[in-house]
């Protein structure tokens, strides 16, 4: 997503899936904390909620086409590799 968002910062679709791709990672950190500190249960809830926003990402972008078409036509006029 950073490549994305440095060419066109104002991308609001490749905000949203950075910003629940950030998300994804608190819970699983904060399940992993959890776990640590023997409180399997709240670990599992944390770890569920994280698999929940990892499904909404994946119904929401399911069309790769789509999510990646416009930005990277822009990486690709800009010569950036990836």
């Amino acid at each position: 997503m950073t490549p994305v968002l440095k060419l066109d910062p104002d991308n609001c679709r490749a905000k949203t899936l950075r910003a629940r791709i950030k998300d994804v990672e608190r819970l699983k950190d904060s399940g992993n904390k959890l776990f640590r500190s023997g409180q399997w249960g709240d670990a599992i809830a944390k770890w569920q909620d994280a698999l929940e926003v990892c499904i909404l990402i994946l119904t929401f972008y399911s069309d790769a086409d789509q999510v990646t078409s416009s930005w990277w036509l822009k990486i690709e006029r800009k010569g950036v590799a990836v």
